[in-house]
């Protein structure tokens, strides 16, 4: 087992999770099936219905 500490966009899940009390595999799925909205639009989506984000 590494003790190297995580590094990059996987070091956020344990926070993103512990904040918003669902799963990273679940937030992954609500982007997947916005996948071919703009970077923007995903953004705004995750905001309005899931109330995440920096508009909190």
């Amino acid at each position: 087992m590494s003790t190297e500490p995580i590094k990059g966009p996987a070091s956020y899940f344990p926070s993103i999770e512990k904040r918003y009390g669902r799963p990273i595999g679940e937030w992954q799925q609500v982007v997947r099936d916005q996948l071919y909205d703009s970077l923007a639009g995903q953004g705004s989506q995750v905001q309005t219905k899931h109330c995440c984000g920096s508009s909190r």
